[in-house]
């Protein structure tokens, strides 16, 4: 992403805890391969904020992964889970 955005590394990261923080995005974390000192995740955006596809059809692994942050999305107008 910071590549991408010609931006540092670090920036980001403070940008993606931030937004983790807020239950805007997970991040689930992967493997840590042999020797390197970084681990690979993959980062999901919360479903009450955008989503494509139809609302009955949510993956009931994406569901899991932001039931703690339902609270604070609780004055949104429509909940999808």
């Amino acid at each position: 992403i910071a590549d991408r955005l010609k931006t540092d590394k670090s920036k980001v990261s403070r940008i993606v805890n931030r937004l983790v923080d807020k239950g805007v995005i997970v991040k689930a974390n992967g493997h840590k391969a042999e020797g390197v000192n970084a681990r690979t995740y993959a980062l999901f955006i919360n479903p009450n904020i955008i989503y494509s596809g139809e609302r009955d059809n949510i993956e009931t692994t994406l569901k899991a992964l932001f039931t703690n942050s339902k609270s604070l999305f609780k004055e949104f107008p429509i909940a999808l889970f």
